[in-house]
This record gives C-alpha cells, sequence and structure tokens, in this order.
C-alpha cells in the first residue's frame, strides 16, 4: 500500500522529463533541448511521459495536439491492472486490447479524465529557439517559458 510504515516505501513520481535533441540522420547531435514535459498523476505519469513523448516525436504533434490526444491508464500500474481508454480512443484499438485479454473501461469522460492526469509541455525549436507551448484542458494550469 502507498503509506508511511516502517519497512515501507511509498510510492511517488516526482519525474518532469526533459527531451534533447540527437540529431539528424542518427548522428549525435549536440544534446540541446528538444522539450520538457510532465504529467502529473501518480501511476500515470510514467505512462503519460511515454503517451507524450510519443506523440510528439512519431506522430509528429506539436504540444497542445500531444496533451489533447486521447490517453489510456493503467489504472493501478501493473501488468495486469485495468485498462482505462479516455472517450476518443478508435474502436478498433479497444477491439484488438479485448481479443488480447485485457480487462476495459473504455469511453471515460468528464471528472473521470483526471485519471488520465495533468500535462504540460514547453518545446523548443532547435533553429530559432522560439518556445512553443502545451496546456492539459483535463485541469487547471498553463505552462510557461522565456
Amino acid at each position: 500500500a502507498n503509506e508511511y510504515w516502517p519497512g515501507k516505501r511509498p510510492y511517488h513520481t516526482i519525474i518532469p522529463g526533459l527531451l534533447t535533441n540527437s540529431g539528424s540522420g542518427g548522428e549525435d547531435g549536440d544534446g540541446s533541448l528538444y522539450a520538457t514535459l510532465s504529467n502529473m498523476g501518480g501511476f500515470m505519469q510514467p505512462q503519460g511521459h511515454l503517451q507524450l513523448t510519443v506523440a510528439m516525436l512519431s506522430q509528429n504533434l506539436d504540444p497542445q495536439a500531444a496533451i489533447d490526444a486521447p490517453r489510456f491508464c493503467i489504472a493501478d500500474g501493473t501488468r495486469d491492472g485495468k485498462l482505462l481508454l479516455e472517450d476518443g480512443v478508435d474502436k478498433e484499438v479497444e477491439e484488438a486490447l479485448k481479443r488480447m485479454g485485457h480487462e476495459l473501461q473504455t469511453g471515460v469522460s468528464g471528472w473521470g479524465r483526471g485519471a488520465f492526469g495533468r500535462a504540460q509541455i514547453i518545446q523548443r525549436n532547435e533553429d530559432t529557439g522560439m518556445l512553443w507551448t502545451g496546456s492539459d484542458q483535463r485541469a487547471d494550469g498553463c505552462a510557461m517559458g522565456y
């Protein structure tokens, strides 16, 4: 359990993410800042970091679009945990996950969306240095850079 007690270690995820540029074509880059990101929310935090990073790097989404994309969450953070799917996840994805034997809670919306955390991203353009931010509509807050 997540509690203070002798011999116990409370679960926490105070882990903002930092992504750096590796250079084009796979060669070593200068390691300059690509983006900072965070997705508060307990077990959702590392899952959210992965989803935001994939959305930006593989799907080429800007920070706000990456944050706005429907998310999934393994509710208890374990391999066999219930998989929550936010409203907007493709029905084909839901059906494929069911065939694989996952226990699903689909169409999560409204206040239930709090399970998917609260994200902010600041992305830096490698050529111009311009900062581009995104902030989660699932909660209040904002992302700022200077």
